[in-house]
């Protein structure tokens, strides 16, 4: 079993470019939708030296109106600039802590390796009210499951595969999550200095998110495929949804952040409800998520 201090190691043979920080045009795409006014920030995957996200809300701490912040860094001595970048090779030294209470800026070592799941830092999120970070993407189901545990709200960088995760489907269906507003697959890696088109990310929040509902004007006279045994269509694009149809429906889970239980309501995922497996002619299809437009 992993423990905290072996876990980044093991899911190195997972993923191993997991080391990318957002870009500053990211976050203020995404950040600048949301009121953090009197909110403690934690950045718990965040070199505070070269974190976006940190330095974002550093830079506007007052006009924010925050009540404080605080970025922690797992450092190792990898072959990284100073071992920093490495999250993965080598043996944990001390992590890096960055503060900032709006006036006076300390940057210092941790007493542990600055893993995002030591009690160190754990502690740290026990006294903050809202996680945003960039995680690695190999342990986002791991941290997601953290924050919950132990800070009121977070704002997470969610790698695309994440929208599939029943953790997130079942968040989102009971309204305890929203996908957020923007979308990057640009990320600054400190290895090269240089910005990288990598797979793409959305954002994941229990904030409000408030977006435009999807309009629903495809064919209404169009026919679909049903799953096997149902009555339930399935439509392969969303564009193409049939204007006033209110039945149940399998769409891609790109649809995902239009479901906000006032316009479209996220039923079942990744089975139809009852837990059926769907399938189109015995074939399971590409993932589906089942929606139904709210009345």
């Amino acid at each position: 079993m992993s423990t905290s201090k072996t876990r980044h190691l093991d899911h190195a043979r997972v993923v191993a470019r997991d080391e990318f920080y957002t870009t500053d045009d990211a976050c203020t795409k995404e950040f600048s939708h949301y009121d953090f006014t009197g909110m403690r920030v934690i950045c718990p995957c965040d070199d505070p030296e070269h974190s976006r996200i940190y330095r974002w809300f550093r830079d506007r701490y007052h006009e924010l109106g925050l009540a404080g912040l605080v970025a922690c860094g797992y450092r190792a001595d990898g072959t990284g600039a100073d071992g920093r970048y490495d999250l993965f090779g080598g043996s944990a030294r001390h992590g890096i802590i960055g503060r900032y209470d709006g006036r006076t800026e300390r940057i210092g070592d941790m007493d542990g390796s600055g893993d995002m799941f030591a009690p160190e830092t754990v502690a740290l999120m026990d006294h903050a009210d809202i996680v945003v970070t960039n995680p690695p993407f190999s342990l986002f189901r791991a941290l997601l499951t953290l924050t919950r545990l132990h800070t009121p709200h977070f704002l997470l960088l969610m790698p695309d595969a994440a929208m599939c995760y029943t953790q997130v489907t079942d968040m989102v269906r009971d309204g305890k999550a929203r996908v957020g507003y923007s979308y990057s697959k640009r990320f600054y890696n400190p290895a090269t200095g240089a910005v990288e088109h990598i797979a793409g990310a959305h954002w994941l929040t229990d904030l409000p998110v408030e977006r435009a509902p999807f309009t629903a004007d495809g064919d209404p006279d169009a026919v679909f495929d049903t799953y096997d045994g149902t009555d339930v269509i399935d439509v392969p694009r969303a564009r193409l949804i049939p204007a006033g149809y209110t039945g149940l429906m399998g769409v891609p889970v790109t649809f995902l952040p239009f479901c906000d239980n006032t316009h479209w309501r996220l039923v079942s995922s990744p089975n139809l409800p009852g837990n059926i497996v769907p399938l189109l002619g015995g074939h399971p299809p590409f993932k589906r998520i089942f929606v139904q437009r709210v009345a």
